[in-house]
């Protein structure tokens, strides 16, 4: 291969969702330099024919159990927000309707806007950040419409992210456990601010409420721990944390590196 070795090509490659790479080289001490390229296996010639089958079918198969482990995952969070929402959803448009206010149209085209990302962007291994940011966004507006003067919410984002590519649904759960959790036993305006910023060369997307917070839900510590998986497993070098938000509530913070979302198929 003229102008690439084998290493680069398995360094390109690796840029994909679990490849399955086997080294085949003549000399062992080449084997650590290709796992850090992302091999996951190698063999020594002379290769025999049947061990190299036998590994290959074995390392297929553990591919397949990964990937549908995974789905599995991801189908369970897009699960979390149809049947109880979807309820009530319809209850607020069926509402809105009944009353002969404006606000029914508007309704009705920002569910359809939450549930076409569902189906189709949610299923994707990979979004732009503006597809999960409007996503995000609509479910944002549609909550406003329920919640009406019981709620306000400010959004904030200081840089353009269209060329970044982040795993969906890993903004939206977070404000989902805002009216979850923190505003179940709040008197008074619900408040909201969702941000988008760049700082010191990393994204960073927070998400503040003035709600009594989760507490020791378990649930949600299992939310926030899919999430950092879900992009370690893209980029190894995400941050989410939880904390007490300034006027009392919860802030929780997504931070990756900016370089890191660039390119990534």
């Amino acid at each position: 291969m003229p102008g690439m070795s084998g290493f680069d090509v398995v360094r390109e490659v690796g840029a994909n969702d679990m490849p399955v790479v086997v080294f085949v080289t003549a000399y062992d001490a080449f084997a650590a330099r290709a796992f850090e390229t992302h091999a996951i296996d190698y063999l020594v010639k002379p290769v025999r024919r049947d061990e190299l089958l036998a590994r290959s079918r074995t390392l297929i198969a553990l591919k397949r159990e990964v990937q549908e482990h995974r789905d599995a995952r991801l189908l369970l969070l897009q699960n979390r927000m149809k049947p109880h929402f979807l309820f009530n959803a319809l209850n607020t448009i069926h509402a809105l309707v009944e009353s002969g206010g404006p606000g029914a149209s508007e309704a009705i085209m920002t569910l359809a806007t939450i549930y076409r990302f569902l189906i189709d962007g949610a299923r994707q291994r990979l979004v732009t950040f503006d597809e999960e940011w409007d996503f995000t966004n609509a479910y944002l507006d549609f909550q406003a419409i329920q919640y009406g003067d019981m709620l306000a919410v400010s959004r904030e984002r200081s840089v353009e992210f269209g060329d970044m590519l982040v795993p969906p649904l890993i903004i939206q759960p977070i404000v989902e456990n805002c009216f979850k959790h923190g505003f179940r036993e709040l008197a008074g305006t619900g408040r909201i601010a969702l941000s988008a910023e760049l700082r010191d060369g990393r994204v960073r997307v927070t998400v503040a409420d003035n709600g009594v917070g989760p507490g020791t839900e378990p649930s949600f510590d299992r939310s926030l721990g899919n999430i950092r998986d879900r992009i370690n497993h893209h980029y190894g070098d995400a941050d989410v944390t939880i904390g007490p938000a300034r006027d009392g509530g919860t802030v929780v913070g997504i931070t990756i590196r900016r370089d890191s979302l660039r390119g990534r198929p």
